[in-house]
């Protein structure tokens, strides 16, 4: 998918396991229905600027707003 735009449908998450080179997630099994998550998120383990490419240093280990 490098380089590749994907457009995920509404009610649907694109879900990205923890080793990028080798998990086994939305890149395999395809996106994932809302309706079947349980729970919420609690942190924000890692963030990036989108615009900038920059790690937000602000943001990593933070609590989610």
């Amino acid at each position: 998918m490098a380089g590749k735009r994907v457009v995920v449908r509404r009610d649907y998450l694109f879900v990205l396991g923890d080793n990028l080179e080798h998990s086994y997630d939305s890149r395999m099994w395809g996106f994932l229905p809302e309706e079947n998550v349980e729970g919420s998120a609690m942190l924000v383990y890692w963030s990036v600027d989108p615009a900038g490419g920059r790690v937000r240093w602000d943001r990593v280990a933070t609590g989610v707003r």
